[in-house]
């Protein structure tokens, strides 16, 4: 208690301080003074008399190196909440952090530990877990375990949506002809699929556009008779709407 302590690297002295009443010290190495990899301490304890003691040698891994960026990708660019699965590879035994980010602003973050033989790993939501509907910009950093931390990662955008698409609406007229192929126009989700029925039965599909939402789905060759149509729009996500109101069609080949 109370003696003089002063710590080395080999030969070098990395600072000195005094040890507490009960023994304890703490000697902080100041930065530029150890070079990376194994390194060897001991300390020196001196008393008032001038009695000098030497410990042991402590073999310490100094890691200055900060890690590679994560690799970030994802199967499921738009996704429901509950069906967000992030893959990636990162340095093995660091510790990454995954950061979700909606308008310029960090919505939440989640940690995931790397596989300790290759560094790839996969983040899940939990069951129950719900994320807003919106477009995430998605990062992740890595720590490693001396604590150094790497670069942010490239971006990846994932987009959440658990949200069915609004009721498409058919602007074309109910009419009579005698084109077994009639086509229907109309307005839906963008970039949503939009498929075309009489009853339960699909006749057609096509994409609505995916700035406008404008769409004309043509139906494969019809008998001659009446039909009652109506279109569904299934997003990205998987999501169906409701049918639209239907539009009726008399096919007259006669």
């Amino acid at each position: 208690p109370l003696t003089t302590i002063e710590l080395f690297n080999d030969q070098t002295s990395l600072g000195t301080t005094t040890a507490s009443s009960s023994g304890d010290f703490s000697i902080s190495v100041p930065d530029g003074m150890l070079d990376e990899g194994l390194t060897s301490f001991n300390v020196a304890s001196t008393d008032s008399a001038g009695n000098t003691a030497t410990s042991e040698i402590l073999e310490i891994n100094i890691d200055l190196t900060n890690p590679n960026p994560p690799v970030l990708s994802t199967a499921t660019p738009v996704s429901t909440s509950q069906n967000v699965l992030i893959t990636g590879q990162a340095e093995v035994g660091s510790t990454v952090t995954v950061v979700y980010e909606l308008d310029g602003v960090q919505a939440f973050a989640e940690t995931v530990n790397p596989n300790q033989s290759d560094g790839t790993f996969v983040l899940e939501q939990e069951s129950g877990e719900l994320i807003p509907d919106g477009t995430y910009l998605v990062t992740a950093f890595a720590t490693d375990s001396a604590g150094n931390t790497s670069n942010v990662s490239d971006q990846l955008s994932i987009t959440i949506d658990d949200t069915a698409p609004g009721k498409p609406t058919i602007s074309t007229s109910s009419t009579t002809t005698n084109v077994t192929t009639p086509t229907i126009s109309g307005t839906a989700e963008a970039g949503s699929t939009v498929k075309l029925f009489s009853g339960s039965t699909e006749l057609g599909s096509t994409t609505a556009d995916g700035t406008s939402g404008a769409f004309t789905v043509t139906s494969f060759a019809l008998f001659k008779g009446s039909y009652d149509l109506t279109v569904k729009a299934t997003d990205a996500a998987g999501y169906t709407s409701c049918a639209s109101d239907l539009v009726s069609f008399m096919i007259d080949t006669a």
